[in-house]
């Protein structure tokens, strides 16, 4: 009978570690969840971001693009398309020189008298 309650009070003292061990495993295990539910709330906030971020960005897009249009009508209005035939060429390639040798005669033939 002695040896029986010798091994109950060992079993019940296993039982009461193993109680202990369970108790600290649940502790870690619920901090674990308060940081999961922490970090879900802070990715949930940042998605939200995100999508304000985005609806902005489709809003200046849009603005820029209409900006750009209006830019490209105001020029069309303010300068009329210049056909080519409009434009006299003639006198802007007849006044182009030849910059290859514009030294005077006398200038060559100095500069062969003293080769």
């Amino acid at each position: 009978m002695e040896s029986e309650i010798d091994l109950l009070r060992q079993e019940n003292a296993r039982l009461v570690a193993k109680n202990y061990e369970l108790e600290a495993e649940i502790a870690k295990l619920r901090q674990i969840i308060e940081e999961n539910a922490r970090r879900d709330a802070r990715v949930e906030e940042l998605e939200q971001k995100n999508k304000e971020l985005e609806a902005r960005l489709v809003i200046l897009e849009q603005s820029s693009l209409v900006t750009l249009q209006n830019d490209k009508e105001t020029i069309a209005e303010v300068l009329p398309e210049i056909a080519v035939s409009d434009v006299d060429l003639s006198n802007a390639v007849v006044d182009q020189r030849n910059n290859v040798d514009t030294r005077t005669s006398e200038e060559k033939e100095m500069d062969a008298f003293l080769v």
